[in-house]
């Protein structure tokens, strides 16, 4: 379950190869397509502290839900690589 979770996470965060490549592309011509130019080293930075939690979570707490309702630790982390990259 967490070789999963930790797969599916790097995929999200880092996006498959020529990923961001090909947004680009098909942004071009967008008016603010610039806005989040000099963000590269904030977001690999994000993105390798969240792996790096991920790594050190241990397997029997991705289950893990602080209540009722509440999204799981390893829902928390599908919902972060799901919310960037499938806009």
């Amino acid at each position: 379950m967490k070789g999963l979770v930790l797969f599916v996470t790097m995929i999200g965060l880092l996006g498959l190869p020529g990923a961001r490549t090909a947004r680009a592309q098909a942004k071009a011509e967008d008016p603010l397509d610039g806005l989040w130019q000099g963000y590269d080293g904030e977001w690999r930075h994000v993105s390798q502290q969240l792996i790096a939690l991920a790594e050190a979570t241990p397997e029997d707490k991705f289950a893990w839900r602080p209540a009722p309702g509440v999204r799981s630790t390893s829902e928390v982390y599908m919902h972060i690589a799901m919310a960037n990259f499938t806009c």
